[in-house]
């Protein structure tokens, strides 16, 4: 049991690892976990949320999880990133956003 629990976290390491995330460079070190950093030009696929009510931050995602699936003008689907981008008003979501890869010149328009 021990050696499987080892081999689903080296996998999922290795999937998470193969993640595409932004460059940027850093700027300061406020804190071991705190920095001020610089990111270089990206583009976001980002959904506002208009009911911002109770569970509005899990309809946005599978709204973004649903375009970079195939549910775009291409059908085509778009490697996913990190991290996800949230904007907060009083404590609830007021819109998300999925970082598109760096090699996607012209992201494909959305089916809804």
């Amino acid at each position: 049991m021990r050696i499987l629990y080892i081999l689903m976290v080296l996998i999922s390491w290795d999937a998470a690892n193969a993640i595409e995330t932004p460059k940027y460079a850093v700027l300061e070190s406020l804190s071991d976990s705190v920095e001020v950093r610089r990111y270089s030009q990206f583009t976001l696929a980002r959904v506002k949320t208009v009911d911002v009510g109770s569970n509005s931050d899990n309809r946005s995602f599978r709204t973004l999880a649903g375009y970079i699936f195939g549910a775009n003008s291409t059908g085509e689907k778009i490697a996913m990133t990190a991290p996800v981008a949230q904007t907060m008003d009083g404590g609830k979501a007021k819109d998300m956003a999925f970082f598109l890869p760096e090699g996607l010149a012209v992201p494909p328009k959305p089916d809804n």
